[in-house]
């Protein structure tokens, strides 16, 4: 993401700074020994990923 999309300023470094926090943790949640999260951890998010998820759409569509 950060290669095709942040190099060619297609997506805002604030928002790849976002994807790739919420990779990191899917990342931990799938592959860490101890990690634990739980829905409270990441409901403030949900505004944010919604967002997130309008500015790819709008990518797909404006292709």
């Amino acid at each position: 993401m950060n290669l095709h999309f942040g190099k060619n300023k297609i997506i805002q470094p604030e928002e790849l700074k976002f994807y790739n926090e919420l990779f990191g943790d899917r990342f931990e949640s799938d592959y860490g020994e101890f990690s634990n999260f739980t829905e409270n951890d990441f409901r403030h998010l949900f505004p944010q990923a919604e967002q997130f998820i309008r500015l790819i759409e709008n990518i797909i569509i404006n292709a």
